[in-house]
């Protein structure tokens, strides 16, 4: 039903358009033996690992982002053929007619899934945490290497695009797998 700006995967940085089943299980593992206890870690490592924690949440958050697109628009084109077979006629796709199009389609039984617009809008913070993982980890590296940085404030600063990302995400009805939620309910987010 619409054009769609696509999201960004920290794995690869570029937008994606295969789904892997093993992003989940790297995270439940690694949080697993991060909250363990039976490794020693330095305070690094643990931040390294958090970084993990939150990349892999944004690299899982781009793919359910992809998975909705798919869903969103399998719903229109559904709810097109539907209008069609019933010589019903639709009002174009507009900000200002997606609720009463999203209603017409909830009558044919052919629901939208999501409102095009705010799921295109998700994009933004999927692609702003992604890029404040990366100026975490930056800083990281940095300030292991010897030079000057805010690792924390860094950090902070990611651990809010995450919260804004799954405001946005909870906003628009998307859901994420419950593995990924409970690793960063383990990092307190």
């Amino acid at each position: 039903m619409t054009t769609y700006t696509e999201a960004r995967s920290t794995r690869s940085g570029r937008a994606f358009t295969s789904r892997t089943a093993t992003g989940p299980l790297i995270l439940l593992l690694t949080v697993a033996v991060l909250l363990s206890g039976c490794v020693t870690l330095t305070t690094d490592q643990k931040i390294a690992r958090g970084i993990v924690v939150l990349n892999d949440f944004q690299d899982t958050a781009a793919h359910v982002y992809d998975d909705a697109k798919v869903q969103e628009a399998a719903g229109g084109k559904a709810c097109r053929e539907a209008a069609a077979s019933r010589g019903v006629p639709l009002p174009p796709v507009s900000q200002a007619t997606i609720v009463d199009l999203r209603a017409a389609c909830d009558t044919f039984g052919t629901p939208i899934p999501y409102d095009p617009y705010k799921l295109q809008a998700l994009a933004v913070p999927i692609n702003a945490t992604y890029d404040a993982i990366r100026a975490a980890n930056s800083v990281r590296t940095a300030v292991k290497a010897g030079q000057a940085g805010d690792t924390m404030g860094a950090l902070s600063k990611a651990a809010d695009a995450v919260r804004s990302l799954l405001a946005g995400a909870k906003e628009v009805g998307v859901k994420f797998p419950p593995a990924v939620l409970k690793a960063l309910e383990a990092l307190g987010l």
